[in-house]
């Protein structure tokens, strides 16, 4: 019977194995048998066969592929290299650097900043690149080496030390408790021909006021006038917030008054150093002032004037603040004002009050739940905590500990919790 069956032709030997990349040691291409075309590819003894032969070219191919991409990359770092347009293997991007930077200062971890400090020196990046200069400075500084810190400035060109290096250095002088030394900085830039900015004023200003310096603030507070940046609101918003931090209402209203022009953040930073400093009384009146002005206060404003009522006293001027707040205050999905009326109604001694305010909220978070059990502990209402701690967990709430837990113990000892079925 003549069969239509045709004989497989004698494969041919196996080509010799291939080095990738070629001319050097790599991966070895596999061995591929040259297909001959004769082969009845229906046969199903051949379809296993084909089918493997076939995985192997496609294999092959992207090797060879990917062998001629990293002759092209090597080529080009090659001849690019001194223009930087493709970076070398071990070479980081400034973006990654600077998120490790950030990262080590913190946590404190001043030996790994150091070892980026050498990679960042060994690649040739700190003389071209300012950003990764200032964030060491800045790194060095939270880390409390200020020393270092200065090394780095110093080791800047002059056409590098930005007013964005000096501020760096008047943080990191901060950051090391030496107020003195970021504000002498300032007339040391003006030795060198660098007139402070805004940057670095308002750099040296935040520093006294988170430090409560008045002196240092003084002194700050007279180069801006020298230089005529009163007019600046942003810096001017920035004096009154140090006035008012350390304590200086008379001097914050003071330069208020002389302001050209006041927008939202003047009237609330003047408010906040009322409220701050135990003048609840006037922070009101200002408060009714805004108003008659058709100045909005923000919502940083009243939370500070919440926080500053904290006692039975103060119930009057909680209730007036909360009238001032707009309606639909506690349907909106940023809790921070419900859970302030909420804390203020509780201190203030009404626990009614502060248990409706939490009933009318729409979105309740941790922390809104965290300030009912917290009120409810104020009044020695064990059992209620317990049963709001409960009720917040059934609510599929992440639980918080500091103001969950405080309210589940009472002088007798623990309470029994049904829902773990132990005590808590």
């Amino acid at each position: 019977m003549a069969s239509a069956r045709m004989e497989r032709a004698p494969s041919t030997p196996m080509t010799e194995s291939k080095r990738w990349p070629p001319g050097d040691s790599g991966v070895v291409l596999a061995p591929v048998m040259e297909v001959d075309p004769i082969v009845n590819q229906n046969d199903e003894k051949n379809k296993g066969w084909h089918c493997k032969q076939k995985k192997v070219l496609e294999t092959n191919r992207k090797r060879r592929e990917k062998s001629q991409r990293w002759k092209d990359s090597r080529d080009a770092r090659e001849n690019f290299r001194d223009k930087e347009k493709i970076s070398p293997p071990n070479r980081r991007e400034p973006e990654e650097l600077i998120h490790l930077l950030h990262t080590c200062a913190s946590l404190r971890l001043v030996d790994g900043g150091r070892k980026l400090h050498a990679h960042i020196s060994r690649l040739g990046r700190l003389e071209r690149d300012g950003r990764l200069a200032n964030h060491l400075i800045d790194m060095y500084g939270k880390c409390g080496h200020l020393d270092d810190a200065k090394a780095v400035f110093q080791s800047l060109d002059a056409s590098k030390g930005s007013s964005l290096s000096w501020s760096a250095l008047i943080t990191a002088h901060g950051s090391c408790g030496s107020i003195g030394g970021a504000v002498g900085l300032l007339d040391e830039m003006e030795e060198q021909g660098i007139l402070p900015d805004q940057t670095a004023l308002l750099t040296a200003l935040n520093l006294c006021s988170t430090h409560g310096a008045l002196a240092e603030g003084i002194v700050v507070q007279k180069i801006i006038a020298d230089r005529g940046l009163e007019k600046n609101v942003i810096i001017s918003n920035a004096v009154i917030n140090m006035y008012g931090k350390c304590g200086k209402i008379d001097q914050a209203r003071a330069f208020l008054d002389r302001m050209y022009f006041r927008d939202t953040v003047s009237w609330n930073a003047i408010v906040s150093a009322y409220a701050q400093n135990g003048h609840q009384s006037d922070a009101v009146k200002m408060l009714f002032v805004m108003q008659l002005e058709g100045v909005k206060i923000g919502k940083i404003g009243f939370v500070t004037l919440l926080k500053a009522c904290c006692g039975p006293m103060f119930l009057q001027t909680g209730r007036l603040i909360h009238s001032c707040l707009p309606e639909d205050v506690l349907h909106e999905t940023d809790v921070t004002a419900g859970t302030s009326l909420v804390h203020m109604y509780a201190k203030c001694g009404s626990l009614a009050e502060a248990r409706e305010i939490f009933e009318r909220m729409s979105c309740k978070n941790k922390f809104a739940w965290s300030a009912m059990i917290s009120a409810y502990v104020e009044h020695e209402e064990t059992r209620a905590s317990l049963e709001c701690f409960c009720l917040m967990l059934l609510n599929g709430v992440q639980m918080s500990f500091r103001g969950g837990f405080r309210g589940l113990r009472r002088p007798q000892g623990w309470m029994f919790c049904p829902l773990f079925d132990r005590r808590v």
